[in-house]
């Protein structure tokens, strides 16, 4: 009787085995005709048509010292008032891998230092404040920023979305930036 079932299920296991083995050589089908369109998909979040946006390099000599931290002027024409009190600005800096971006505030550590970045804006104009934690500044030689300006009216035609997520969609999609 116990090698009757050791019997059976040796026999099984070849079974299952000669299956899985089987299955993997045995359907091979050419794929079909393109099938019909599809029905339309529902309507996406609100593009980027009154959404603003640009990218800045800052040098090494556009750095100022204001008591122990730099700071450094982005002149935005785009930057109303209107916006200034009832839109939103976004500001980004690139990573130092050179193809992503961070969103400010950030903080990036080094060896015996750490900066903090951070930026404050008012009418045509974005300021970028760094701040080293050894208190002796020092400019960096090129940063790369992206603003991203949303005007009140498109704010308001859409109350319930979170533009902050959407911001940092637009930058890593890198859109077109040449409207500011």
């Amino acid at each position: 009787m116990f090698n009757q079932k050791i019997v059976i299920m040796k026999t099984k296991r070849v079974i299952l085995t000669f299956l899985v083995i089987l299955s993997f050589f045995s359907c091979k089908k050419e794929p079909g005709p393109q099938g019909p369109e599809g029905p339309e998909g529902p309507q996406g979040p609100p593009g980027n048509a009154n959404v603003i946006t640009a990218t800045y390099t800052l040098s090494y000599n556009d750095w100022f010292t204001v008591d122990q931290h730099l700071e450094a002027d982005i002149r935005v024409d785009t930057l109303s008032m209107e916006i200034v009190n009832s839109g939103l600005v976004k500001v980004y800096m690139k990573n130092e891998d050179g193809y992503s971006w961070e969103n400010l505030p950030l903080i990036r550590v080094y060896d015996t230092y750490t900066s903090y970045y951070n930026y404050m804006y008012a009418y045509q104009r974005v300021t970028i404040t760094k701040y080293d934690s050894d208190n002796n500044p020092i400019a960096p030689y090129s940063e790369d920023f992206k603003i991203v300006i949303i005007p009140k009216a498109t704010l308001s035609k859409y109350p319930n979305f979170d533009w902050n997520k959407y911001c940092d969609s637009i930058v890593f999609k890198e859109l077109n930036s040449s409207n500011m």
